[in-house]
């Protein structure tokens, strides 16, 4: 029982890592895409200030999803573990 347990962490743990890696994978192309068009320093501050505005709409929430989601169901195999 303990083995699945441990086994589950560990599929819980890599899921919440691959996803993690996805989210900034897509600010990575984002910043690429900036790159090629070659901007001006004037494009690169308004990019900017509008990222720190947006990036707790976005990033972050879907960070929270993703990490509530794993908190959760390590709860709920844990729960589970103890009551069987």
């Amino acid at each position: 029982m303990l083995y699945i347990l441990m086994g589950a962490g560990i599929v819980v743990l890599i899921t919440a890592f691959f996803l993690t890696v996805s989210v900034i994978k897509d600010v990575d192309k984002k910043i690429q895409t900036y790159e090629a068009n070659g901007d001006s320093l004037k494009d690169e501050l308004e990019r900017s200030y509008a990222y720190e505005k947006n990036s707790l709409k976005t990033n972050v929430k879907s960070l929270t999803v993703i990490y509530s989601i794993i908190c959760l169901a390590l709860i709920i195999f844990s729960l589970w573990f103890i009551f069987i």
